[in-house]
């Protein structure tokens, strides 16, 4: 978990979910400089951390995951307060039309496939959290 404590700077809590170290830490330092990033690096710390935070603003998540995937993690955060209405963006190597659909009917606002534009990532994430 990064940059988890509450820096009254940022108006916007995104937490970033995705099993590889890189792809965590380059979306955090992208993101970091406007919005308050906390990162997970699996779906069960993931869970923890929204169980333990009052309001997240965006979930970004990877689909491929050990155990449990993004779809499914979506649905489980679904479950709680802090993310029951939270956007999501999947951010994923899966790029077939299928999950695509499959990650909009779990709710996604914006499905990104990997690799990515630095660029693109940062226009769907303001898009999606309406700043």
């Amino acid at each position: 978990m990064s940059d988890a404590a509450t820096n009254p700077k940022f108006t916007h809590h995104i937490l970033v979910v995705d099993d590889e170290a890189a792809i965590r830490t380059m979306v955090s330092r992208v993101l970091s400089g406007r919005y308050q990033v906390t990162t997970a690096s699996d779906p069960h710390e993931a869970l923890a951390i929204a169980a333990s935070v009052s309001r997240l603003d965006l979930l970004i998540l990877d689909v491929m995951m050990p155990g449990i995937d993004g779809f499914e993690l979506a649905k489980r955060l679904r479950l709680l307060p802090s993310c029951a209405k939270t956007p999501i963006v999947f951010l994923s190597a899966r790029d077939a039309a299928g999950d695509k659909i499959k990650g909009i009917q779990a709710g996604a606002r914006n499905y990104i496939t990997k690799p990515f534009s630095i660029d693109d990532l940062k226009a769907r994430v303001k898009k999606a959290i309406g700043d």
